[in-house]
């Protein structure tokens, strides 16, 4: 099972992970799975089984199950439906290890800024930038049907 390092962006009409994209927005749960099929045989979207070994990895090594209290809130703080994209890569330097950007280039009605302020910069667990925040994410392999409760 391979995790990504990166949001999803789409290159050549195929998911990609690497620095320096914005991520795919706005795209259906079947698009996004025939996009990562698209790259080559057995490539999905993230899946239940894949989310869950990450989460419970979290949770032994911090003792709790509050990421954002042992790392960093990550982007939370970007208003919902806003036309605001955070660019990916700006935790490479982390290289494999856990801990939070210095600065996340954001881009703005096609303007591109440097956001420094937690809340607004990207975090890493374990070299998988943006565990939480940022984008909403696609988990492939669960269908909830009705209003949640």
């Amino acid at each position: 099972m391979l995790l990504p390092a990166f949001d999803a962006g789409l290159v050549n009409n195929k998911l990609t992970s690497i620095a320096g994209v914005r991520p795919i927005t706005n795209i259906t749960i079947t698009q996004a799975e025939e996009y990562a099929r698209a790259r080559g045989n057995g490539w999905h979207i993230m899946n239940m089984a894949a989310e869950s070994a990450n989460q419970m990895l979290q949770i032994v090594e911090y003792g709790h199950m509050n990421g954002q209290q042992a790392i960093e809130q990550g982007i939370t703080w970007a208003p919902n439906g806003s036309n605001i994209f955070f660019i990916t890569g700006s935790t490479s330097s982390l290289g494999n290890t856990t801990g939070h950007a210095e600065s996340t280039n954001v881009d703005i009605n096609n303007t591109r800024t440097a956001m420094t302020e937690e809340g607004y910069r990207a975090i890493s667990y374990r070299g998988m930038e943006n565990p939480w925040g940022n984008i909403w994410s696609m988990i492939g392999g669960t269908n909830i049907n009705g209003n949640g409760i």
